[in-house]
């Protein structure tokens, strides 16, 4: 997301604050491991 958010051509004026999202009890990805 960091790399999206650093390519647009006005990311030097802008202040952008990106949050990691934890993964859900309910998704089958976590629930096989």
């Amino acid at each position: 997301m960091q790399a999206i958010l650093e390519s647009l051509p006005l990311y030097g004026w802008m202040t952008a604050v990106t949050t990691s999202l934890t993964g859900h009890l309910s998704d089958p990805a976590i629930a096989r491991s």
